[in-house]
C-alpha cells in the first residue's frame, strides 16, 4: 500500500504473514469477516485526516513526515496505534517495525495487528 510515509505492510499478529491485498487493488465491496476488517484498517492507514467530509477526524495525520527520522517514527507509531484503536474496534495494534531509511526519507512501516473478531 502506498502512502505519504512509503509502503505500508500489514501483518497478522496470529500468523506473522503479510495480509493479502484485494484482487483488484482497490475496494472489495463484498468483503466479509477478516477480509473486511483488514480492508478497513488499510483505508484508515491510507486516508489523510480532514479528507472525509462527514468525519474530519477520520484517517491519519501525516504531518510527521517533515520531522527527523527518529521523531517521525515515534509520531507515526503513536498515530497508527491511536487511529486503529479509535476507528477499528475489531482489531488491536500489536507492533510496528520500520524498514525504510533516512537517506531516502521513507519510513515504510510494517504494522502487526491482532484481529479480535473474525466474523
Amino acid at each position: 500500500m502506498n502512502s505519504p510515509v512509503g509502503d505500508i505492510t500489514l501483518r497478522s499478529a496470529d500468523t506473522g504473514e503479510a495480509v493479502p491485498q484485494t484482487s483488484n487493488g482497490w475496494v472489495d465491496f463484498g468483503a466479509t469477516g477478516e477480509a473486511e476488517i483488514w480492508q478497513c484498517i488499510k483505508y484508515i492507514l491510507l486516508t489523510s485526516v480532514r479528507s472525509v467530509v462527514e468525519d474530519r477526524d477520520f484517517g491519519m495525520d501525516f504531518t510527521m513526515i517533515d520531522k527527523p527520522m527518529n521523531i517521525a517514527q515515534l509520531l507515526l507509531t503513536q498515530e497508527i496505534l491511536m487511529k486503529i484503536n479509535l476507528f477499528e474496534p475489531r482489531a488491536r495494534f500489536d507492533d510496528v517495525a520500520y524498514s525504510g531509511n533516512g537517506v531516502e526519507g521513507r519510513l515504510e512501516p510494517n504494522i502487526t495487528v491482532k484481529l479480535l473478531v473474525t466474523t
